[in-house]
């Protein structure tokens, strides 16, 4: 083994065994995302770091997010504030109104109109034994909210390409900001769950 000392009591160090499922840790206390692992390995920092490549909220936006996590009378809470301004995006097609990569490069939050969104959220569990409930609650608002809206390269004549469309591509909508569309946004989840331990 390279660079291992010559004498130790004993050469292999214990790394634990991968048997079965994790008895801790398996739960998602906060949020709404997580990584799970779908087969017995061992990860690196830089491997958990390279799988997640995703955007919480696709392309074209920018989001300020806060979140605090603490203990009260058996309680584990959680808070959280989120500030989002969004432009025009679509999950089938990340240049937008263009149908190939725009002249200039990348365009980001270069529109006259954005979506603007703040969401707060609070979130509280405690847990009896095995069992655990938890309560979730997140309310804010969308001003100029995103709505979904046909391309616009698909009516316009100016635009290099306009017209040589296959047909799944004129079928290719996006969500874009709405001048005056303010959403309110409202969620509570109130659940419950058991934890049952096989050996």
């Amino acid at each position: 083994m390279p660079l291992m000392p010559k004498r130790v009591k004993y050469r292999k160090s214990q790394r634990g065994n991968r048997k079965g499922f994790a008895q801790s840790g398996n739960t998602l206390e906060f949020g709404e995302y997580g990584l799970q692992a779908l087969e017995r390995v061992w990860l690196t920092a830089i491997q958990i770091e390279d799988n997640s490549v995703g955007y919480k909220y696709g392309e074209n936006n920018l989001a300020l997010q806060l979140d605090w996590k603490g203990e009260a009378a058996g309680f584990a809470l959680g808070a959280g504030l989120e500030f989002r301004l969004s432009g025009s995006n679509s999950p089938a097609n990340p240049w937008g109104d263009w149908n190939s990569y725009p002249d200039g490069g990348t365009r980001w939050l270069d529109e006259d109109l954005l979506e603007k969104r703040i969401l707060a959220g609070f979130e509280a569990s405690r847990e009896f034994g095995p069992w655990r409930v938890y309560a979730k609650l997140r309310a804010g608002a969308a001003f100029d909210a995103l709505s979904l809206r046909a391309s616009r390269c698909y009516d316009d004549a100016d635009i290099e390409g306009a017209g040589n469309e296959t047909p799944v591509e004129k079928l290719i909508y996006l969500f874009s900001p709405t001048e005056g569309l303010t959403v309110p946004i409202f969620s509570a989840t109130l659940g419950g769950s058991y934890r049952l331990e096989l050996r």
